[in-house]
């Protein structure tokens, strides 16, 4: 059996996170959480999508589809980056500049 991913969270996508607890409800931030969390055993779950302009980088939606998690997979290491956590309107200002 393969051993599972690490993930880890940038400071903006904590940031995002605690955002969504203030913002929304105790169950989008536990549900985003799990969502994360799931990521160590499965990098590309259903329901994610590989986004267009950036190796690597996928989007999940979390909070009734309200909120979006984006992160980066590194499959040679099988460690995932979650960079940003935030609303649908924000959460990809200057994505196209990465």
């Amino acid at each position: 059996m393969a051993s599972e991913w690490s993930v880890r969270l940038t400071a903006e996508a904590q940031s995002g996170l605690d955002e969504l607890l203030e913002q929304e409800s105790e169950e989008c931030y536990r549900d985003g959480l799990q969502a994360i969390g799931d990521l160590v055993e499965n990098p590309t779950p259903a329901g994610s999508v590989r986004m267009r302009k950036a190796k690597d980088y996928y989007r999940l939606y979390i909070c009734h589809r309200r909120w979006r998690v984006i992160y980066r997979v590194f499959f040679s290491q099988r460690s995932i980056l979650v960079h940003r956590v935030g609303p649908r309107p924000t959460v990809y200002s200057g994505f196209d500049r990465w």
